[in-house]
């Protein structure tokens, strides 16, 4: 089991310093603020069964409520400056996802309804809180007639989010095929992982990903 999960499992409850880069990028610059506005409500799919922002390994989610704030502030203001016959009404959606541990998902879930309770209503954003095995989500790629490990969530998003990610070997496979399961095929779609780069296995993530075909920039 602790080759399967690490010390990810043990790791969940703390904010790392790669998640408050993240946030702060998404919340506080203007690029991050639209970027996220537009993966939610600009981008093709945005219905609640596609598209949207996805969070891997969302621990306390620090980095999902931000992305899921800034989507929910542009789409707020936008509105405001929007005359009621143009306005378009939309629905997209901010999943945060994190191993099948009730423990894990408790508090994350909990961390999500204290601090977002109202942008849901406010914005037409869904905002939810689901587990997302990365071997499992593997497995299913390896394997399209096994239904016995059904990938959670469901449809492709825009947005992909993560930090701090990697932390042993075993787990970079299993990422890097999650981030291409999930990740829209769309030209403007994208993954953001803030990652150390010298933590074991970041580069075995990192060919992973070209191998799949995933362009990477760092």
């Amino acid at each position: 089991q602790n080759n399967r999960d690490g010390c990810l499992s043990d790791v969940s409850g703390d904010i790392w310093d790669a998640s408050l880069l993240l946030a702060s990028f998404l919340y506080g610059t203007n690029e991050g603020q639209q970027l996220c506005y537009d993966a939610c409500f600009r981008m093709q799919s945005t219905q609640v069964d596609g598209g949207g922002i996805l969070e891997l390994g969302s621990g306390l989610g620090l980095s999902g409520i931000a992305a899921a704030a800034a989507a929910a502030a542009v789409a707020t203001l936008h509105k405001r400056h929007t005359k009621d016959a143009d306005k378009e009404q939309l629905t997209s959606r901010v999943v945060l996802t994190d191993l099948n541990d009730k423990n894990i998902i408790s508090l994350l879930r909990k961390n999500v309804e204290c601090n977002l309770s109202k942008i849901g209503e406010d914005s037409d954003l869904s905002v939810t809180v689901q587990s997302c095995d990365w071997f499992n989500v593997a497995s299913s790629r390896a394997n399209a007639d096994n239904n016995s490990q059904p990938c959670v969530p469901t449809g492709t998003f825009n947005l992909i989010i993560g930090s701090a990610l990697i932390y042993i070997p075993d787990h970079a496979v299993a990422c890097a095929e999650t981030v291409s399961r999930y990740l829209s095929k769309s030209n403007s779609s994208q993954a953001i992982i803030i990652q150390l780069p010298d933590r074991a296995g970041f580069d075995i993530f990192l060919r992973r990903c070209h191998e799949l075909e995933l362009l990477v920039s760092s």
